[in-house]
């Protein structure tokens, strides 16, 4: 006539009426799960009439992915500290976390290292807040660049705002972005716009000549006649 608290069964499961705690207190493993499944299967789940739910309560709350195929140093670890959403690595000792990517209390992502690669799609930047600030490039020991890039070498383009508060246009043979290349267009922080090459008015081709309005050319001589 008492209450049930744990149900054994014939294929050796257990059912728990209540929680199960586990742990001792102890800076070891708690609670062990063992399973061969697959990448289809899982050795946890969870069920739930209403939001699954998972709790981690700690100072540091963290998540370990411990990668065992035998590569060194070569895991991913979730924390929150401060408040602050941390997507970093972690060497096989669990003795040197280094941040990746953060995400703060006020919705913001910063990618600490490496590149942001969209392998399809559009990437679409909006701003519907009281802000006239849409994207930005800041960089602290460089030049701020927007590399616009086409499929192969040859068919890119470099906006560049340097340290002189110059704003230059060029271009390069390059397929992975760089800030370097030939420059083609400068306005300066002077006010004044610098042309490398020919300055045309009155066409869009860049080959037939005569057809402009007007054309400065590179020596200073004004086409056509």
């Amino acid at each position: 006539g008492g209450t049930t608290a744990l149900t054994l069964d014939s294929s050796q499961n257990a059912t728990f009426a209540g929680s199960v705690t586990a742990g001792d207190g102890s800076n070891v493993e708690q609670l062990v799960v063992n399973g061969t499944g697959n990448a289809s299967g899982a050795a946890l789940r969870v069920n739930d009439t209403n939001a699954v739910t998972i709790g981690m309560y700690a100072p540091s709350p963290t998540l370990m992915f411990y990668e065992t195929d035998g590569s060194a140093d070569e895991n991913i670890m979730l924390r929150v500290s401060d408040g602050v959403l941390q997507f970093g690595t972690q060497n096989d000792a669990i003795t040197s976390f280094s941040s990746k990517t953060t995400f703060d209390q006020s919705g913001n992502w910063t990618l600490a290292t490496g590149d942001l690669t969209l392998s399809a799609g559009d990437l679409s930047v909006s701003n519907n807040v009281n802000s006239n600030t849409i994207a930005s490039v800041i960089a602290s020991n460089a030049h701020g660049t927007l590399f616009l890039g086409a499929s192969g070498s040859g068919k890119d383009t470099h906006i560049v705002y340097g340290n002189g508060r110059d704003l230059k246009f060029s271009y390069s043979a390059s397929a992975t972005a760089t800030a370097t290349g030939t420059e083609a267009l400068r306005l300066g922080g002077n006010g004044v716009a610098y042309f490398a090459g020919d300055l045309r008015i009155g066409t869009t081709s860049a080959t037939s000549h005569g057809a402009e309005s007007l054309r400065i050319q590179g020596d200073g001589s004004l086409a056509p006649q």
